[in-house]
């Protein structure tokens, strides 16, 4: 619709559904109209308008009634029955305070085209702002035209190797709506949860509109630019922007508009596959998994083949190769590891003529793209600025600590192309590996209840595993200021050589207030700005280590030693409302160069996160976190018991009224606590692990309590941790 020369409104009638019986047409459509620079909103109208008319012969008379206006639409129908065009009056319309709002207008132009009904197999991708191009196939489903509106859609769509959705082959179910072009799509798992969106309205996931359009067949084709976008665990929201979103095209099964220019296939795949549409779709690849690798280990290669795929035949000029090999500003920036500036990954291929230069591909022709892994590192150096205990759950094993976590060292490879079937002309392939440190502990956590001041738990044992093939010197104890701390603050500043054994084997480090900077080549000097566990008040450290037979100590292949960690509280720490949430830091000697001996090349990380519950007159033994091992699916484990005691010895003793206990995960609790605990009693919790996955299945205990008189509701944490096999 037109809008008129006086700028009185814009928009209209936008779309719906029509029924004729002889020569009557009624039905229904959505329309929005307002008035440009009315920031008051009093002249905007939006719903769903009655239309009314006649066909005879090919010419048309309809009325619309759309809030506050009145539309008539004079045209004629086309030959082939599937546009109309003419001429529209409207009248003066009518504001939300009752005042006239815009003009009355003649004679002004309007016109319709007919949307092919969807329904049937489908074919097409999703292409994530990101580049990568996933394939995809499913079933629509459109209801009938009953004049309303808008009509329902329902369907299946199955994704072919989205990380967003956790594994290789995934379908999800679609309801929705169509309303003339305009589709939208809500995207359900098989949880029956919503985890994104097709098409803007309502547009709670802030993406664009989907748009059905006839193909050259007559068929349907749905697109649209950054019309999708999906949330779940593995790719998690920072809104307004979804975890995932970008471009879609999905068309019959037989059609070709929404086959890519060119795919990227793995190196056992046929080429050219045969034929096209449905071999592109199930071979293509999106993402380029290494198996876990000892750091430091020779190359393992991967080969892709990139494929001309342009169902036009048609030759593809300026292409480009891009290879970023780091994760941007999660973790492992850039494509040096920071331990030793060198590359976790390499590319090279023989698609251009010189490394980054364009190059051309003909109808179907191709050519190869290699990847190395050699790991350089298995986490990061230092734990994330992020605090709660990042660090640990980016280290292997520990990488499935939440659905879908990132492998620790991840790459990508973007091929630029000038073409594309929608408006990204970036394909990627996500690539990762794993790195596994020689020094393996035995668990990523150990966690504390509550101690009051000159109390302390019952000790935790944490050992270290050479895993290598070759010994590991844990450095010794040096006189490093986080055991004599100075006087003046607990920051400590270090400037030394790589090489140099200026700091302690064993050390705990509140991380979050770590940094780095690295040099980036061999023998440069690191800064290294510590926070040390360590408290003014008292001189003392809050996790204090004995039974130390690592510090100093060469770990020859498959040796072990071990630390023994105890929680006593210093003042500072026991006047915090929340727990405390530090690492166990490891040093060994770094290697420089190839013919180093005993040394390990992720020399310094921080590989046991230490937590600990906020102050409570509750303690917990023998500890706050329970280890269930490794248990087959569906099997459940013997119970593990854990004693809760309320101790008459803190300063906030009372009796604990329980407000309940709130267990996630696949854990049983049973428990003897009753309703309250006296000050010197005691209770029993059981858990029982019986896991229904595969992988790390964390789960625990929320223990919701008030301390008499008090009426403020606390909480203390058990931690379980267990896999699924």
């Amino acid at each position: 619709m037109t809008a008129p020369s006086d700028k009185s409104f814009t928009g209209g009638v936008q779309g719906g559904f029509l029924l004729q019986n002889q020569s009557a047409v009624n039905g229904s459509a959505i329309f929005a109209v307002s008035k440009p620079g009315d920031s008051s909103g009093n002249c905007g109208n939006s719903g769903s308008a009655q239309i009314t008319g006649s066909v005879n012969g090919n010419t048309v008379t309809l009325k619309a009634v759309a809030g506050g206006q009145t539309f008539t639409f004079k045209g004629s129908v086309s030959a082939d029955d599937l546009s109309m065009t003419g001429t529209y009056d409207a009248t003066a319309g009518v504001g939300k305070d009752g005042g006239s709002c815009g003009t009355a207008q003649t004679g002004l132009q309007w016109s319709a085209h007919a949307v092919p009904t969807i329904g049937g197999s489908i074919q097409g991708f999703i292409h994530s702002v990101g580049g990568v191009n996933v394939p995809i196939t499913g079933m629509l489903t459109q209801a009938a035209n009953v004049g309303a509106s808008s009509t329902t859609v329902t369907g299946s769509l199955t994704f072919l190797g989205y990380s967003c959705l956790g594994s290789s082959h995934q379908t999800v179910s679609l309801t929705g709506q169509i309303s003339g072009e305009n589709l939208v799509l809500n995207i359900i798992s098989d949880a029956g949860l919503k985890i994104g969106q097709i098409g803007s309205v309502p547009n709670t996931l802030n993406v664009s509109s989907a748009r059905v359009a006839s193909n050259s067949s007559g068929a349907f084709v749905i697109e649209g630019n950054n019309a999708y976008g999906v949330i779940t665990g593995a790719c998690k929201s920072v809104a307004p922007t979804p975890g995932d979103k970008g471009d879609l095209c999905f068309a019959p099964w037989n059609a070709s508009e929404c086959i890519q220019p060119l795919a990227l296939y793995p190196s056992d795949a046929i080429f050219p596959p045969q034929p096209l549409p449905t071999d592109y779709v199930q071979q293509s690849i999106t993402s380029l998994s290494f198996p876990a690798l000892l750091i430091g280990s020779d190359p393992v290669t991967r080969t892709i083949t990139l494929a001309n795929t342009d169902p036009k035949g048609a030759t593809l000029t300026g292409l480009s190769i891009a290879w970023n090999g780091g994760r941007g500003s999660d973790a492992f920036p850039g494509t040096a590891s920071d331990f030793n500036g060198q590359a976790n990954f390499t590319e090279y291929d023989n698609c251009a003529s010189t490394p980054g230069s364009t190059f051309s591909l003909g109808p179907r022709q191709s050519c190869t793209i290699k990847i190395s892994f050699s790991p350089q590192q298995s986490c990061p150096w230092l734990p994330t600025q992020n605090a709660g205990g990042a660090a640990p759950t980016k280290c292997p094993p520990n990488l499935t600590s939440s659905v879908g976590a990132p492998p620790a060292l991840q790459a990508q490879l973007v091929v630029k192309s000038p073409q594309s079937s929608d408006a990204n002309t970036n394909f990627a392939v996500n690539v990762s590996g794993l790195g596994l440190s020689a020094l393996v502990a035995s668990v990523p956590e150990l966690d504390f209840g509550a101690e009051a001041v000159s109390e302390s738990s019952d000790p935790q044992i944490v050992s270290f595993t050479n895993q290598g093939s070759k010994p590991v010197q844990i450095l010794p104890s040096a006189n490093a200021p986080c055991q004599n701390p100075p006087k003046l603050g607990a920051t400590l500043l270090l400037a030394q050589p790589v090489q140099s054994g200026d700091i302690d084997g064993i050390r705990v480090i509140q991380g979050s207030d770590s940094n780095v900077l690295y040099g980036g080549t061999s023998g440069a000097y690191n800064t290294v700005q510590y926070l040390c566990d360590f408290d003014f008040t008292s001189g003392k450290p809050n996790f204090q280590i004995s039974a130390d037979t690592c510090t100093g100590h060469m770990l020859a292949p498959q040796e072990s030693c071990s630390l023994s960690i105890t929680y006593a509280a210093q003042p500072y720490a026991s006047a915090q409302l929340s727990g405390l949430d530090y690492f166990l830091q490891i040093s060994t000697v770094k290697c420089l160069n190839s013919s180093d001996q005993n040394c390990e090349i992720d020399s310094g990380r921080f590989p046991v996160e230490l937590r600990t519950n906020p102050p409570s007159p509750l303690r917990m033994s023998p500890a706050a976190g329970l280890e269930f091992g490794t248990q087959l699916r569906g099997v459940a484990t013997a119970p593990l018991s854990l004693k809760l005691y309320n101790d008459p010895q803190d300063p906030n003793s009372g009796t604990v009224e329980f407000r309940g206990l709130v267990t996630t995960g696949d854990y049983l609790e049973q428990d003897d606590c009753g309703a309250t605990i006296a000050p010197g009693s005691s209770c029993t919790i059981k858990l029982v692990f019986s896991p229904t996955v595969s992988g790390f299945d964390p789960g625990n205990v929320k223990i919701n309590y008030v301390v008499q008189p008090s009426l403020d509701t606390l909480t203390q944490t058990i931690y379980m941790r267990g896999t699924g096999q």
